[in-house]
């Protein structure tokens, strides 16, 4: 029982962050993606107040900036679910071979930095979620067609940066996640022989 319960643990950990990685992956190309088509085609809306003549030096950028919220919203809201179920994966393991006194095999150094990556991973797209959700809330403000140009000027400049450190966030995210992933195979696991007694012996697992 003790085995199949781990082995449910693994399969949950593999595939809460591949599918993780995988989506935080497509996300990043598809917004790329839709940015660069746009400046391509010089797509424009028009609606008020995106269509003012103020803005034309960044009318592509509307179009393909509200499918990317929309995209950056839906993914990064089930990327959030992954990473959860990957941190009670890795929360659940030990508790598991603590209360069965399983035998373990592997590295406690690694098992212990992927705990820490797993972590870091979790705050990083968190404050990566803070960061898009505050953008979005003032995207609309740099096409505020009654606001002064230097103010303008101003709320994109501050839009910007925060872009920038939006992707370091959730591109640092991606590495560290990837991180605890590619040293899975050599952190503690439960042996597929044995528990221990509770003298401290092993004893064969049924």
């Amino acid at each position: 029982m003790t085995r199949h319960l781990a082995k449910l643990l693994d399969t949950l950990w593999y595939a809460s962050m591949g599918l993780f990685l995988g989506l935080n992956a497509g996300t990043i190309l598809g917004v790329v993606e839709a940015f660069d088509s746009s400046r391509k085609i010089d797509a424009a809306p028009g609606l008020l107040p995106y269509a003012d003549p103020r803005f034309a030096e960044t009318a592509n950028e509307v179009v393909a900036g509200f499918m990317a919220q929309n995209i950056f919203k839906n993914n990064g809201s089930v990327a959030l679910v992954l990473i959860g179920i990957a941190l009670l994966v890795r929360i659940s393991y030990p508790i598991l071979t603590r209360l069965t006194r399983s035998a373990l095999t592997g590295s406690l150094t690694l098992s212990r930095l992927r705990f820490i990556a797993v972590i870091v991973t979790c705050v990083l797209m968190l404050v990566g979620a803070k960061h898009m959700l505050q953008m979005n809330e003032d995207w609309p403000t740099l096409y505020e067609i009654n606001a002064e140009q230097d103010v303008l000027d101003e709320r994109r400049a501050a839009f910007d940066a925060s872009h920038k450190t939006s992707e370091r966030v959730v591109g640092g995210a991606w590495f560290v996640g990837a991180f605890s992933l590619v040293i899975s195979p050599w952190c503690r696991r439960i042996t597929d022989g044995a528990l221990q007694s509770g003298d401290g012996k092993e004893e064969v697992n049924p």
